[in-house]
């Protein structure tokens, strides 16, 4: 028979795991989100990007400046709706700032190499990557900007507490706290602490109109908004490549790029596309990242297109779920990492650990498939 002090310590570290999987889930869903922008481009053209961590950096950025003019200058941040719309337009914003950078570095670097080796044109693309780097320590500044999108971080579930255990000098198992008529949520009392005869007070002033606590495991408002917007970002490309005129071009162009321009695809219009659409999932992720974390910085996108890059290897690099599936596999793998504090500094590491296992026992990754290469 597991002693009680055991049942406990095996029910807290399932409560961890269960934490850290939610917030690997929404780690990894902005990998995917990156990783689909390498996994297209690579499918057209057989071209790593490595700028495109770039992309998604300067697409936070935009999201950054567009959310300060919109909140600063109108009145559409007030309310929960107002919020809603404003860090869609923000999103959109970066998006389209993404994109539209790439398609300038794409016609400007990568089209004249288009026939040339791809170490050439790997070269060129860890290039534009430094020089977008120092674009922006130079035009932003080192600094660390805080992000605020006006999202509070609220957990679900709640669980009301009954209004007659809320007397000075009773205790919880949990935090309790307490939301205001106009939304706002407020401490009351912490973990094991008595609730003291002030705090009852006070919250009376405020007009404390709901008290409650939360489970251990809950999952956090900023979590399901980047879970929702991945999963409508994905359908959403998933359609354009499949039921789509320009969708079916990039098809061709991706199975054979001489053939499709013999039958009259417009090639360059349909790569120019491709970089586009890749990029405007990378800003729309860097928003996203931004608003989880709350500050952006000119070194943000380093890290981050490495790592989108070692999801698409290990889903299958030019596979649109392959992305998908590797940024996930990797953002929860990433995240029990930290269960441990020895192993918790590791945690960029064992990124680069998973990409060299999966170059030496998967080289086509989880739903690549193996390429056949004329000699």
């Amino acid at each position: 028979m597991v002693s009680t002090a055991t049942s406990r310590g095996k029910m807290a570290l399932a409560e961890v795991v269960f934490l850290l999987v939610l917030d690997g889930l929404a780690l990894g869903c902005i990998y995917a989100l990156v990783a689909l922008g390498y996994t297209m481009v690579y499918g057209i053209i057989k071209l790593i990007n490595f700028a495109h961590g770039e992309f998604y950096m300067m697409g936070a950025y935009a999201g950054f400046f567009a959310l300060v003019s919109l909140t600063e200058r109108t009145e559409l941040s007030g309310g929960p709706w107002g919020t809603a719309a404003v860090f869609l337009v923000a999103m959109a914003v970066a998006g389209l700032g993404a994109g539209a950078l790439a398609v300038v570095v794409e016609k400007l670097a990568y089209r004249p190499l288009r026939r040339a080796s791809r170490i050439s044109a790997l070269l060129t693309a860890l290039g534009v990557s430094l020089l977008l780097q120092n674009v922006a320590l130079k035009a932003f500044t080192p600094d660390t900007r805080h992000f605020d999108a006006g999202i509070n971080d609220r957990r679900y579930p709640r669980v009301d507490v009954g209004a007659g255990s809320l007397e000075a000098g009773a205790d919880f198992e949990r935090d309790v706290f307490y939301t205001t008529p106009e939304g706002a949520e407020y401490w009351l009392a912490g973990r094991g602490a008595q609730i003291t005869a002030a705090a009852l007070e006070r919250a009376g002033e405020r007009g404390a109109e709901r008290f409650y606590t939360y489970p251990r495991v809950t999952v956090r408002k900023k979590q399901l908004i980047i879970w929702a917007s991945v999963l409508v970002l994905t359908l959403g490309l998933h359609f354009l490549v499949r039921y789509t005129r320009i969708g079916k071009a990039m098809r061709a162009v991706s199975y054979d790029l001489d053939a499709a321009q013999l039958m009259g695809i417009n090639v360059d219009r349909i790569i120019s596309f491709t970089f586009f659409i890749g990029a405007f999932l990378a800003g729309a992720g860097g928003v996203l990242v931004a608003s989880y974390y709350g500050t952006i910085k000119p070194g943000m996108g380093v890290m981050y297109g490495l790592k989108a890059f070692v999801a698409a290897v290990l889903g299958g690099i030019g596979s649109i779920y392959g992305a998908l599936l590797g940024g996930l596999v990797l953002g929860v793998a990433e995240s029990l990492v930290k269960i441990s504090p020895a192993t918790a500094p590791y945690q960029d590491a064992f990124a680069f650990m998973v990409l060299i296992a999966i170059l030496v026992f998967m080289p086509y990754g989880i739903l690549g498939e193996k390429e056949k290469e004329k000699v």
